[in-house]
């Protein structure tokens, strides 16, 4: 079938959108080709309208199905020649859109007349591909500006709230939204049991005096990066170490040895039996024509004095078969045993020995830090570990045996210091992180200064306690309340 039946073949059908692709590859091919243009129109009318007709059928459904209908149909415009979009499809057009932005308008509108302002922007964003049409480019504005109102209303309202009395924590997780929303800062109070710094007693065994102070910058930033940490707090923690830490690294000359195979030649006898063609005489059977001589009567003109014809022998050859024998040399195949010497090869196991350096390094750490922090039980972080490691360095190269090269190091003393200081940086973070959680967080929360002071701490998940009191203070998604970052302590008012 040609492309141009096809293609009316695909149009027959209602498959406009085979018929507008056949149409286009069509035209594409002949560009002077009236009636193909005049069809390729058609089509694409065709498939605009089907596009719009699930529109307004999923508008009758549901919102969200409407929503993706929607922005379907006005994708399958954009990919049309203008002239394909008559009057009436135009008009439908403009009524999808009129429907989509009073449906994205009246979805947000839902949650900001609430209060529900994170949560509207969370609907918002997921709306991006809708309000990213150029149909669509007022409305965007008009949504920030009504997202924003809310959230300034959230904000005063959850100031007034978290103002009553003295609730700090309440404060600062009001103002994470309030500056998030763009909304002014409540005032700032000094919120008890953070700490500003870290005072560290004890050592580590084996740290070198010229380390200590990095030691003491890694606890420190361990605290800094921690929920406890607050560089306008009254009170410092104290940190008692104690552990040890040692590195013992050398380097010898060792010989080694890798065992190979090489295939190695040798001569060996062979047994075999090789055909041989015997002759043999046998005696054959043939038949053979041979004469013979023998009479006949015939009648003959009888001489004269007689009248008539007259009987007469007379001798004549003829041919006979007759069965004879002789000897033929014939063949027959025999077999023989012999010998013979050949080549054969066989795998010998070697030894390849050579000289390397052999690194050792065998490591062992180990610490416990008992944090005390104001008004709260002490915290412990420990950690304990040891290593081995082995490298070789030589230059020697036998690919036979697999040898290469090779220049392997083992960690320093230092670079082991080094990585067990990060160790328990790390681990005190976790610990302080955890701590925080386990002595403000639980299901017991009864206030919203008890749910603000455990959100503090970032749990995820909240426990119900603590979500329960953060919609009584916003009327907001509990989890983006929760995952909003906490302020900086420059970021105060009042």
């Amino acid at each position: 079938m040609t492309l141009r039946g096809r293609a009316d073949d695909a149009f027959a059908r209602g498959d406009y959108r085979e018929a507008v692709a056949l149409y286009s590859e069509l035209v594409d091919e002949r560009p002077h080709d009236a009636e193909a243009k005049a069809r390729l129109v058609l089509a694409e009318r065709g498939l605009l309208g089907q596009s719009l007709d699930r529109a307004e059928e999923a508008q009758q459904r549901n919102r969200e199905d409407g929503l993706r209908a929607a922005l379907e149909a006005l994708e399958t415009a954009d990919r049309l020649h203008a002239g394909s979009i008559d009057r009436a499809l135009q008009e439908r057009l403009d009524a999808v859109v009129e429907w989509t932005s009073a449906t994205l308008e009246k979805s947000i509108e839902e949650e900001t007349s609430r209060g529900r302002a994170l949560a509207a922007r969370a609907r918002r964003q997921a709306y991006a591909r809708w309000l990213a049409r150029p149909e669509l480019a007022a409305l965007g504005p008009k949504l920030d500006a009504e997202i924003a109102a809310a959230g300034a209303r959230t904000c005063a309202r959850a100031t007034e709230i978290a103002s009553r009395g003295e609730q700090p924590y309440a404060l600062e997780l009001v103002a994470s939204y309030c500056k998030e929303m763009g909304a002014p800062l409540p005032p700032w109070k000094p919120r008890p049991f953070l700490v500003a710094g870290v005072d560290v007693r004890g050592q580590i065994t084996g740290t070198p005096a010229e380390e200590r102070r990095e030691l003491e910058q890694v606890v420190a930033g361990a605290f800094q990066r921690s929920v406890w940490f607050s560089p306008v707090a009254s009170n410092r923690a104290v940190l008692e170490l104690d552990g040890s830490v040692s590195a013992s690294v050398t380097a010898k000359p060792t010989e080694l040895a890798r065992s190979w195979v090489e295939q190695v030649p040798y001569e060996a006898t062979e047994h075999y039996r090789e055909p041989v063609e015997v002759p043999y005489v046998v005696r054959e059977s043939f038949l053979e024509r041979v004469p013979y001589t023998t009479t006949e009567t015939r009648l003959v003109p009888c001489p004269p004095p007689q009248t008539g014809t007259c009987s007469v022998e007379q001798p004549v050859t003829k041919m006979r078969t007759v069965t004879r024998t002789r000897p033929v040399t014939r063949y027959r195949t025999e077999w023989v045993d012999r010998t013979r010497t050949v080549t054969r090869m066989r795998d010998e196991p070697r030894v390849f020995r050579y000289t390397a350096t052999k690194h050792e390094g065998r490591y062992a750490a180990t610490f416990v830090a008992t944090i005390s922090l104001p008004d709260v039980p002490p915290l412990v972080a420990r950690d304990a570990q040891e290593d081995a490691r082995v490298a070789w360095e030589h230059d020697v190269e036998f690919a036979p045996a697999g040898v290469k090269p090779e220049h392997g190091t083992v960690p320093t003393a230092l670079a082991w210091r080094k990585r067990q200081r990060e160790r328990l940086g790390a681990e005190l973070l976790r610990v302080l992180d955890a701590g925080w959680l386990s002595t403000f967080c639980s299901e017991g929360v009864e206030t919203i200064e008890d749910a603000a002071r455990c959100a503090h701490g970032r749990p995820s998940p909240a426990p119900n306690a603590v979500r329960t009191q953060i919609v009584e203070l916003f009327g907001d998604d509990p989890d983006l309340v929760l995952s909003l970052p906490r302020p900086l302590e420059t970021v105060t008012t009042g």
